[in-house]
């Protein structure tokens, strides 16, 4: 028999201080950006991003993954 209930981790806060709602800089393109977290992943974040902050990227919505090594708390 399978053991599941080892199947998935449960995925740790990093302990830089990044939580659900709080915000985020990092740097895209030479541009600092600012997003708010949406959803924290075992090596990275979701963020939410400004429409500005999306046009400027061309992205095709306003969420983006970034490390967790690249963006500080704000």
């Amino acid at each position: 028999t399978m053991n599941t209930s080892n199947n998935f981790r449960k995925v740790e806060p990093p302990n830089n201080g990044a939580a659900i709602d709080k915000f985020i800089e990092f740097t895209r393109h030479e541009k600092k950006i600012t997003g708010q977290v949406v959803h924290i992943r075992e090596l990275s974040v979701i963020v939410k991003l400004e429409q500005e902050d999306v046009q400027f990227l061309g992205l095709e919505n306003e969420l983006t993954v970034v490390n967790h090594k690249k963006y500080k708390v704000i």
